[in-house]
């Protein structure tokens, strides 16, 4: 069976929509409609989160911190700084900031909804981490290819562990307010990445009583934990009241399920929700169960890409298992299935495509049409 998952990695490694209605349309015939236009807003402070992608072309981003209100002559939804509202001439209420739950209502999420507008981001801040070693120079201006085409970031601290080969960076997105922890996965061509990757043995974590995780993932994030802790906590202080989102694809994809816990146990606050993509299996039932009990609040889903071979690895037999929440998608990505809340190994969603089969790297270096790996970069 072993030399059998051996045989397929070395495969692998050789294989190397908006509605068109009006946005006010949707805001009046929501019974929070009076909050969303600004009337009697509440005064709890929500912590702007992922408000960058826009609905029916308008930026919901300038709704950091703004006032949502109409123009009196086009009808057009208009962003007013609160600073501005505030103070302006004959405005005789003071009303609170629309920030991100309002936001999500406004474009039809609830809570901790998948979004596959923010999924497109969040792959593209998980395909930045590879130019750690692809790009440099432009991951640390912002240019990289993926970089280009996501919110910009400031402070920017990428990192490197020479012993794993590990790679990921720290950013911070001042528009949501937001710290980005970004991880990259496999170097199909470092047989370093490998060897962790390859490692099955499941060890005891501190994570809980009896819970037991695959011990190159837990090995590799506690390398990579002494590099990016010490930045995110010198963000924190830097910017009071900054959240931090984590994202990853493959071995990053791992990595970052280990970043949630392990900044979960220290109190810092996270977003809600996180996205990771073409993650494996990184612990057993018991800790998958544990991960799911805190992130239900928060949300998480692990985007997979159809017939994606590194989503069915480590295999079951051997003990691990998924932590919910899976998001399919189809061999085209035109079509994708929520999988289910509970069950991290949904049989009817990517489980189905089980090993063994003639795995298909294509689909694990390709998500949401973003190529991810050196095509991140370039």
């Amino acid at each position: 069976m072993r030399i059998g998952f051996v045989l397929v990695l070395a495969v692998l490694a050789a294989g190397v929509i908006a509605d068109e209605s009006s946005m006010f349309d949707s805001i009046g015939a929501h019974p929070d409609a009076d909050v969303l236009m600004g009337v009697n807003q509440p005064d709890t402070v929500y912590n702007p989160v992922h408000i960058e992608a826009n609905f029916n072309d308008v930026d919901l981003s300038q709704a950091i911190d703004s006032v949502l209100t109409q123009d009196s002559v086009t009808g057009e939804p208009v962003f007013t700084p609160i600073e501005s509202w505030n103070g302006a001439a004959g405005n005789t209420t003071s009303r609170k900031p629309l920030l991100s739950a309002e936001v999500r209502r406004a474009i039809g999420l609830k809570g901790a909804a998948y979004s596959e507008g923010v999924a497109m981001q969040y792959v593209r801040y998980a395909g930045a981490a590879y130019c750690v070693s692809k790009d440099p120079v432009g991951l640390k201006a912002w240019t990289c290819k993926a970089c280009r085409q996501v919110g910009k970031l400031t402070d920017i601290t990428p990192f490197h562990d020479a012993d794993t080969n590990t790679n990921g960076y720290v950013g911070y997105n001042p528009l949501t307010k937001t710290i980005i922890l970004g991880f990259a996965g496999t170097d199909m061509t470092s047989i370093r990445n490998w060897v962790t990757d390859l490692t099955t043995k499941l060890v005891p974590s501190e994570y809980c009583s009896g819970c037991n995780v695959h011990s190159g993932f837990y090995n590799a994030h506690a390398r990579a934990r002494s590099y990016y802790f010490p930045v995110i906590k010198s963000l924190q202080a830097k910017y009071p009241g900054a959240i931090v989102s984590v994202t990853g694809h493959s071995l990053g994809g791992a990595l970052a399920h280990h970043a949630m816990f392990h900044l979960y146990r220290n109190q810092i606050p996270l977003a809600s929700p996180m996205y990771t993509f073409g993650t494996p299996r990184v612990w057993d039932s018991n800790t998958a169960a544990h991960f799911h009990a805190f992130m239900t609040s928060k949300g998480l889903y692990r985007v997979v890409h159809y017939k994606d071979p590194v989503a069915q690895i480590p295999l079951n037999s051997w003990g691990f298992y998924h932590n919910p929440q899976e998001v399919f998608y189809s061999e085209s990505e035109m079509t994708y299935k929520i999988c289910s809340s509970n069950d991290g190994e949904d049989k009817t969603c990517s489980y189905r495509n089980s090993l063994p089969w003639l795995p298909d790297v294509s689909y694990h270096l390709n998500y949401l049409t973003f190529p991810m790996g050196g095509g991140s970069c370039s």
